[in-house]
């Protein structure tokens, strides 16, 4: 997930999370928070390269977010 803050039609600011859940049956009422993880850790995962139209700067930042409360907040 992308959270981003604009100028205009310029990204200023972007925050980013990732989730990675097992294929299995959960606890009802369990927490999705603890599930959250970096975006760069599912790109290391996956292979994949997300968020790629995002500038550089604000992407490394944005992907190496651990943290749901620092997403939460942004």
């Amino acid at each position: 997930v992308l959270k981003v803050n604009k100028s205009g039609s310029t990204i200023t600011g972007a925050s980013a999370i990732g989730f990675w859940f097992e294929h299995k049956e959960y606890e009802k009422g369990d927490s999705y928070e603890k599930y959250s993880v970096s975006v760069d850790q599912i790109e290391k995962w996956t292979g994949f390269d997300f968020f790629v139209n995002v500038p550089d700067n604000l992407e490394n930042v944005a992907e190496g977010n651990e943290g749901w409360s620092v997403f939460h907040d942004f």
